[in-house]
């Protein structure tokens, strides 16, 4: 207390001097909250980066993080600033659809949104009935963005399919993100999400 006193006495014996003391300490201060915010941000896009490659894998993790400028990558930095609710990435093999996929996904984790990958490859031999489908189809339905990476790979069955276009149709009657990639060509695409959805996937 004795010494806050001293203070406001010498404060008030020199106040120019004082009044530079004041703004060099507000100008500390803010460098310091800016220097955290700096330190939070790059702990916030590491741990999403961390996510992408546990969600995506690391294939599409390491060519996200050394590719080149391709179509399906500027197709995914028009898309991610828009308000279209899907984004087909379609195509031979090859041409950045995943690694286009996964930086969508990278983006919205950076944001702090939820997002799921599913593997259509993997995912079409998984239980799609009983408790593991619902709580599949669930986190399908409800994440913030879901990635459908692959559609249309190996030899998904009717049911698959069936299952694919409603958890699409779900997420187009509420706008909820999607992505989708496929090497298949259109007529086949049309036929793995169905007539109805492809009208509504740009």
């Amino acid at each position: 207390r004795a010494l806050r006193l001293r203070q406001n006495e010498w404060d008030l014996a020199n106040p120019e001097l004082a009044a530079e003391h004041a703004a060099l300490m507000r100008e500390t201060d803010a460098i310091q909250r800016m220097e955290s915010e700096k330190a939070l941000a790059l702990a916030e896009k590491g741990r999403a980066k961390a996510n992408l490659r546990a969600m995506a894998g690391d294939r599409v993790a390491d060519a996200l993080a050394t590719s080149t400028e391709t179509p399906a990558l500027a197709a995914a930095r028009a898309w991610w600033p828009s308000t279209s609710w899907c984004l087909a990435l379609i195509g031979d093999l090859g041409v950045g659809k995943s690694v286009g996929a996964g930086w969508i996904a990278l983006q919205a984790l950076e944001a702090g949104k939820t997002a799921r990958w599913l593997d259509a490859r993997d995912a079409a031999v998984s239980p799609i009935f009983g408790t593991e489908g619902s709580a599949r189809a669930h986190r399908c339905r409800e994440v913030d963005l879901l990635v459908v990476d692959d559609l249309g790979a190996g030899a998904p069955s009717e049911a698959w399919k069936a299952w694919v276009e409603a958890i699409l149709g779900y997420r187009h009657a509420r706008e909820f993100r999607t992505v989708v990639t496929s090497n298949a060509n259109a007529e086949k695409f049309k036929a793995l999400v169905g007539g109805r959805t492809v009208h509504r996937i740009r």
